[in-house]
C-alpha cells in the first residue's frame, strides 16, 4: 500500500472537515495500513456514506477503526453490527479496550 496515493485520494475527494476526521498510519509490525476515522456526531446515514468513500478510495487492503463513541455512538455502532456496508469487508469486531471503536479489515481489489 502507497500511503502517499491513499493521501492523495483522501485529500482530493473528501472535505475539508471529512479530512479531519482521518488519520492514517502504517502498522509495521503487522504490515498493514490503519485507518482511524472519527464518525462522533453524524448521524447513521452520513457515517455510512463517509465510510463508504473511505473504502472506496483505497484499491489496497487496510484496516479500518471507526470511532463512533460509546454514550451516543450507539445508533451507529448497531447499524455497523447489523449492517455489512461494503462487500469489500472481510471481518468486523468491536473493540475489547474501548466499546467506542469498531474495527474493520478491508480486502483489495484483485
Amino acid at each position: 500500500m502507497n500511503i502517499d496515493t491513499l493521501n492523495r485520494n483522501y485529500t482530493q475527494i473528501l472535505k475539508p472537515e471529512e479530512l479531519k476526521r482521518v488519520k492514517i498510519k502504517i502498522d509495521n509490525e503487522k504490515n498493514e495500513v490503519l485507518v482511524y476515522a472519527n464518525v462522533h456526531d453524524y448521524s447513521v446515514r452520513e457515517a455510512n456514506a463517509f465510510l463508504e468513500r473511505l473504502i472506496k478510495l483505497s484499491r489496497d487492503s487496510l484496516h479500518l477503526v471507526v470511532n463512533h463513541g460509546f454514550n451516543r455512538g450507539h445508533a451507529i455502532k448497531d447499524f455497523l453490527s447489523e449492517t455489512k456496508i461494503n462487500y469489500r469487508i472481510v471481518w468486523q469486531t468491536k473493540s475489547r479496550k474501548n466499546p467506542g471503536l469498531t474495527h474493520m479489515g478491508i480486502r483489495a481489489i484483485a
